[in-house]
């Protein structure tokens, strides 16, 4: 049995990626209203700035990563599994991958937002430890802030 292993995403990962995106942020396209900020992003460019991570299993993609370093945290921008892989751990392996890369990083936090419309990852990061810092409109999104400590290593 193989391991599932989190890896820098590579150009030709991209087309996989962007399905992925698409695919997991659909049904949440009625509830906000149109596109959710994951399905307008370039993801060739946060491959091309070392931004974008994914997950792979036997040769397969399963879910995606966006994170990097923001003020004096790391940030978290975007997290989706494949639909077909939901509900199997892969979202928490890969917020805990954020949080690893942030430790090594001795950032002390990792924040994040979420829109308000999507409860079902309002109750993920809630699950995951993560605490509403703050909710704001921003670029036309309700969005909802969370934070968590993070001990460095």
């Amino acid at each position: 049995m193989t391991k599932t292993v989190i890896r820098p995403a590579r150009s030709d990962d991209i087309p996989t990626v962007v399905e992925i995106v698409r695919c997991a942020f659909a049904p949440y396209v009625p509830r906000i209203g149109r596109n959710p900020a994951p399905m307008q992003q370039d993801y060739a460019e946060l491959c091309d700035n070392g931004h974008l991570w994914v997950s792979e299993h036997d040769g397969e993609i399963g879910g995606m990563l966006v994170c990097f370093p923001k003020h004096d945290a790391y940030f978290v921008e975007t997290v989706a599994v494949d639909t077909g892989q939901q509900g199997r751990g892969l979202g928490r392996l890969l917020m805990q991958h954020a949080e690893t890369l942030a430790a090594e990083l001795n950032r002390r936090s990792i924040s994040l937002y979420t829109n308000a419309a999507m409860t079902e990852n309002i109750a993920f990061y809630d699950r995951l430890g993560y605490s509403i810092t703050e909710r704001r409109n921003e670029d036309g999104f309700e969005r909802i802030y969370f934070a968590k400590a993070i001990d460095a290593p």
